[in-house]
């Protein structure tokens, strides 16, 4: 089966930066959504901030589960709108976390499944 993209929307932030951004208008027209994110925090407390989402103007928090390794080490819990870290002020210059969020069948009326993946260096 074939398998094709269509980019539909992009934002690009400045070195100034942004708290958040938002995806409007998104077409109706296609069965899935691929959300690629490549971030890098401007906030100077600590080694990483957290990425959070909010889905149609919920802040609510949302639940699902977290997967995270680190070298050898592996770890799992719960997540609540947190869908990864990305490198703050302080970490390597030009570090950035690069992720990519998925829903499958988002324009049907069921409930928003999504899985996310993201990877981050902080060195």
């Amino acid at each position: 089966m074939a398998s094709s993209m269509t980019k539909i929307s992009s934002i690009t932030v400045g070195s100034g930066g942004t708290s958040s951004f938002d995806f409007t208008s998104i077409p109706q027209t296609y069965t899935d959504l691929i959300v690629k994110i490549s971030t890098r925090s401007t906030y100077a407390g600590g080694s990483a901030n957290t990425i959070q989402l909010s889905l149609n103007g919920s802040t609510a928090s949302f639940s699902g589960k977290s997967i995270e390794g680190e070298a050898s080490t592996v770890t799992s819990g719960s997540a609540a709108r947190s869908i990864g870290a990305t490198p703050s002020a302080t970490a390597t210059s030009s570090t950035f976390s690069n992720g990519e969020l998925y829903f499958p069948n988002y324009t049907s009326n069921n409930y928003k499944p999504f899985s996310y993946d993201v990877v981050i260096s902080f060195s």
